[in-house]
């Protein structure tokens, strides 16, 4: 491996259950400072944790819990008890899900639709990921951990957001994203095994995450606009609670 792929490895929680969790300590930021370990995490589902697993969340001493989960998946797939856990905040992004895409989509192909959802990801969830940003910039919030189902697509973006806040590169950015091409492999088997016409919808493409990247760029003023004046979200404070 390259130091590069080890630096990326190194940050995955050694889970069997679950999929897709992850920290982001260690990630170079602005002025030559680090992303601090231990404060942030991103996942999937985490309903399905084994016992050596939950002794491994537990040891993360999570106070908050960030949730971009509907009613009906969170209902499907509770998140666990933690003893830590002071904070639960829910933050609805209601992405669709695979029943009745095909009638959904139209003359689009799947592609397409993924390309629309990450620019309406950034286009029309201002409020929720302003509120997203208030829970992090909450000194009293961290360790904490953000996620959504699958932890590649609302997640995605929120992670792509924070790193962005915290001056971590773009380059960088893609590579925390594109991490989750492998960690979430054996969870598509199944459904790709029955439908590979999806392999665009559950795919990780640096495509889809530059299409939220130029329609910030494009409509909003660039990074530092939008994150300042649409999400309210005041970097330096943020760099200093969460770099060192």
């Amino acid at each position: 491996m390259t130091s590069m792929t080890e630096a990326l490895y190194n940050r995955i929680l050694p889970l069997t259950g679950v999929y897709n969790v992850r920290e982001f300590g260690g990630y170079p930021a602005s002025g030559g400072r680090r992303v601090k370990p231990g404060l942030v995490y991103r996942s999937g589902d985490l309903d399905s944790l084994t016992s050596e697993d939950r002794t491994v969340m537990e040891g993360l001493g999570l106070k908050t819990i960030i949730d971009f989960r509907s009613g009906e998946e969170r209902e499907r797939s509770p998140d666990p008890d933690l003893a830590s856990l002071v904070n639960r905040v829910w933050l609805p992004i209601n992405a669709g899900n695979m029943t009745g895409i095909d009638k959904r989509k139209g003359p689009q192909s799947y592609r397409d639709i993924m390309l629309d959802l990450y620019r309406a990801l950034v286009r029309d969830l201002i409020p929720e990921y302003r509120r997203f940003f208030a829970a992090v910039s909450d000194p009293l919030s961290p360790p904490l951990l953000f996620h959504c189902s699958a932890g590649k697509d609302r997640t995605g973006v929120a992670a792509a957001l924070f790193l962005s806040a915290l001056g971590v590169d773009r380059e960088t950015i893609y590579s925390d994203y594109e991490l989750s091409v492998p960690l979430l492999k054996e969870r598509f088997r199944p459904l790709l095994e029955a439908r590979p016409e999806f392999a665009d919808i559950v795919a990780v493409k640096r495509e889809y995450l530059e299409a939220s990247f130029k329609t910030i760029d494009g409509e909003f003023g660039g990074m530092d606009s939008y994150l300042a004046e649409r999400l309210k979200a005041d970097s330096a404070a943020l760099r200093a609670l969460y770099t060192a």
